[in-house]
């Protein structure tokens, strides 16, 4: 039987006590009690095994046993750059990115942006992801960005990874598989508002050199481009992972 997945985010002391969140999900929807096992997970790649000592309404108290750390995701890492959907369908773009081994998600502010995620939106985006780390098994979580405008994202941009936005009438899908196979250098994907990007930001992307990718033949919603783009990063990581399996030595995280 599976243990359950427990998030907590040190796990460098022998017993912890976990947050209200956690205790209550502990206590009260898995209903544990003290000699249950549990796996603790810390976001950063680590994870441990644990077993319940005090489950009460003050809190929920693990004991914590042996710490692994898992393997390193080799480049291309993924990151998003996207403007939010409405309503719930954030969270379906959060909780799938996360399955699928995104790195980073940030916020895009765009002309035609309908959503600016404020301190308590991205904190229910940064629970959402730890929600799917517990599910899929992943030991590391997507890093959760502030808000970003456009300008500010293809200006900043980090030398050591590649940038390309999703656009309808963009190079083919193709290209996109070939970032997702370079091996090398990390890939951050844009994607816009339902609305479509502005001439103003197709001309600034183009003037900065940036590659535009087709996700597919018609036009995605957001949160269904964000997970498209997702899933060819995650299939090629399981298609390079079978050719050279990853050194078992590696210091990391993998998920």
């Amino acid at each position: 039987m599976r243990r359950a997945r427990i998030y907590h985010p040190d796990l460098n002391h022998r017993q912890v006590t976990l947050s209200q969140d956690e205790s209550h999900h502990v206590r009260d929807v898995l209903r544990l009690r003290p000699g249950n096992e549990v796996e603790l997970f810390d976001g950063a790649g680590r994870t441990a095994a644990g077993c319940v000592t005090t489950a009460t309404r003050e809190g929920v108290c693990v004991q914590i046993g042996a710490i692994q750390t898992a393997l390193a995701r080799r480049p291309p890492r993924l990151s998003l750059a996207v403007c939010p959907p409405r309503g719930d369908r954030q969270q379906t773009l959060v909780e799938k990115c996360t399955e699928l081994g995104v790195e980073a998600i940030t916020p895009l502010v765009c002309a035609r942006s309908v959503v600016v995620p404020g301190p308590s939106l991205l904190n229910r985006w940064r629970r959402w992801a730890i929600e799917a780390c517990k599910q899929c098994g992943r030991a590391d979580l997507p890093r959760i960005d502030p808000p970003a405008a456009f300008v500010d994202m293809i200006a900043h941009r980090l030398p050591s990874s590649t940038i390309a936005i999703a656009d309808a009438d963009g190079d083919d899908r193709d290209v996109l598989d070939g970032l997702a196979g370079c091996g090398t250098t990390d890939v951050l994907l844009l994607i816009g508002p339902e609305g479509g990007w502005a001439d103003e930001e197709m001309t600034a992307a183009r003037a900065a050199g940036i590659t535009t990718v087709a996700l597919a033949e018609g036009t995605l919603r957001v949160e269904t481009a964000a997970i498209a783009a997702a899933a060819v990063f995650a299939a090629r990581r399981v298609q390079e992972e079978r050719l050279q399996p990853p050194d078992a030595t590696s210091d990391g995280l993998r998920g």
